[in-house]
């Protein structure tokens, strides 16, 4: 008659009905027990698929069996430091808050908003704006502001920081209607040189100075191209869809369509202003009319 053996490591059973030995029952029992049975099923199978018998697989699973405890001890460690520190941060951002209340109030700054206590401003983090979470910030003089601007203001004085703050409003105004104004003059050139120029035949070379180059690999964009010869305005014409065929200068792609004129000191000075950021208020050009404007002035973006 055989002898009935463990499934796991080969133990000769006593008991016909039985199907791990001694020591391989031990340690499954006790790693059910410890809720890492599965890591140590496995590890006898791996003994087990690795050559070992006897008491050798038992304590296999066993070493294994220690090494998910102690990798579940440590991530429930690590668990519970990240909480504390998340709960620390969490209070000192709400004493750091209530200290904030307290000098805005001190200074008569309110919170505004349809609750009882303005205390419960605090319950929003962070203060990146005038409003938050409903609440609205209002200076002693009934003014918006942001709590950074406030604080600002009990600092330095309402008046010194309300004053750079026009000035930083009027200095941005101003760069917006620059930027309008340089877009526009690079579109006139642009419909100028298309509507007074040619529009070469064939495959052709633009070699010159590139300037307000916004042609991307994907096929879109402009420029232009100033040599000593010709201006160029080139419009890049190579995404798919694009029809190719109306392509004339090599661009490295699919191509571009380009118009020409014969050089001229004064756009070619005026598009190097441009490139620059800057326009001349002498410059002048006669109004064109052009079926389309197509691509101009991507190189200063929205």
């Amino acid at each position: 008659m055989a002898t009935r053996t463990c499934q796991h490591c080969g133990t000769g059973l006593s008991s016909p009905r039985a199907k791990n030995c001694t020591a391989c029952s031990a340690v499954k029992a006790e790693a059910q027990q410890l809720g890492v049975y599965g890591s140590v099923v496995s590890a006898l199978g791996k003994a087990q698929r690795d050559g070992l018998t006897g008491p050798a697989v038992a304590e296999f699973a066993r070493t294994a069996m220690q090494a998910e405890v102690d990798r579940q001890n440590n991530a429930a460690r690590r668990q519970r430091e990240q909480e504390r520190e998340f709960d620390a941060k969490r209070e000192a951002r709400k004493a750091e808050r209530e200290a904030q209340n307290a000098i805005l109030r001190q200074h008569g700054y309110r919170w505004i908003k349809n609750v009882e206590d303005e205390e419960e401003a605090d319950a929003f983090a962070g203060w990146p704006s005038m409003t938050i979470g409903g609440w609205t910030l209002y200076a002693p003089d009934g003014v918006e502001v942001s709590v950074q601007q406030a604080l600002d203001e009990i600092k330095r004085g309402r008046d010194v920081v309300r004053s750079e703050i026009v000035e930083r409003e009027q200095a941005e105004a101003r760069a917006r209607e620059l930027k309008n104004q340089i877009k526009e003059r690079v579109g006139q050139i642009a419909d100028y040189i298309r509507a007074s120029g040619e529009r070469p035949d064939g495959w052709n070379h633009t070699e010159g100075e590139w300037v307000l180059d916004s042609g991307n690999i994907y096929g879109t964009g402009s420029w232009f191209v100033i040599n000593i010869d010709y201006i160029w305005y080139v419009r890049n014409n190579g995404m798919d869809g694009d029809d190719w065929g109306l392509n004339n200068v090599i661009t490295g792609g699919a191509g571009g369509i380009g118009y020409r004129i014969t050089f001229r000191q004064d756009i070619a000075d005026e598009l190097i202003r441009l490139q620059h950021g800057e326009l001349s208020d002498r410059f002048y050009l006669p109004h064109v009319e052009v079926k389309s404007r197509g691509v101009v002035a991507d190189f200063f973006g929205d």
